[in-house]
């Protein structure tokens, strides 16, 4: 475990000759989330990247667009578990395609990316445990309002939550790449599902404001455009 890193997912790249790693950082100053926008966090928030063998998931029953939903799933069933009661955990919720939400405000976000030698995906996880770092309305890092899991309560929880979180997710994700040949399309769509944030109404990056619909088999957002009543599916884009 790690005090300060500039960016865990560069750290974890000068590592060499291993199957399956997870590393972890108390704080980090050079996070990257999506689109290349900033992912800064101070003490006592979660940062976690994995390198997932890129050989393992090629085994996958489904299309690799649906990981991103997967991973988002073992995320938030593990945020779930750290909150201190039934009204918090309902809370919790999906955001297509790589967020959790927490009381409609960012919680967690991840990316997904290859090596430089296309051996692993590398998993990047962000959870905001202690503090929600401000995020700006305007400019390149624009965003969703971030929210912590301290905003609900940690009662009964001592020592270090962000670490201890940071293990629960790195077995979760583990646990699931073991059995990754078993999963199935259909049991990413249902459990991702469960928690979406359907019905309500999101900005698009580039202009314009859809409502969420369904999902499509290989993960893509089956949404409404509000202004033309057009439906539509996203891929690239990223909803606010």
């Amino acid at each position: 475990m790690r005090t300060l890193l500039a960016s865990s997912r560069r750290d974890l790249l000068s590592q060499k000759g291993v199957d399956a790693l997870a590393l972890s950082a108390g704080s980090q100053i050079q996070g990257r989330g999506t689109s290349g926008r900033a992912w800064m966090g101070g003490a006592g928030n979660m940062f976690l990247t994995l390198a997932l063998p890129a050989r393992t998931l090629s085994a996958l029953t489904y299309p690799i667009t649906l990981l991103p939903l997967r991973m988002g799933t073992l995320i938030a069933r593990e945020i779930v578990r750290f909150l201190p009661n039934p009204e918090a955990q309902a809370k919790v919720q999906l955001k297509w395609p790589n967020d959790v939400l927490l009381d409609d405000g960012k919680v967690s976000g991840l990316l997904i990316e290859m090596d430089g030698t296309c051996s692993y995906y590398l998993v990047g996880i962000g959870v905001n445990v202690a503090q929600a770092p401000h995020v700006p309305s305007l400019g390149a890092d624009r965003g969703r309002r971030a929210a912590c899991l301290a905003q609900c309560g940690l009662a009964g929880r001592g020592g270090d939550t962000a670490k201890d979180l940071s293990i629960a997710i790195a077995v979760s994700i583990t646990t699931w790449l073991g059995g990754s040949q078993e999963d199935t399309a259909d049991s990413v769509i249902a459990d991702w599902e469960k928690l979406a944030t359907w019905g309500k109404v999101y900005d698009l990056r580039d202009g314009g404001a859809v409502v969420p619909l369904a999902l499509e088999t290989d993960g893509r957002l089956r949404v409404r455009d509000l202004t033309s009543g057009a439906t539509r599916l996203l891929t690239a884009e990223y909803l606010h």
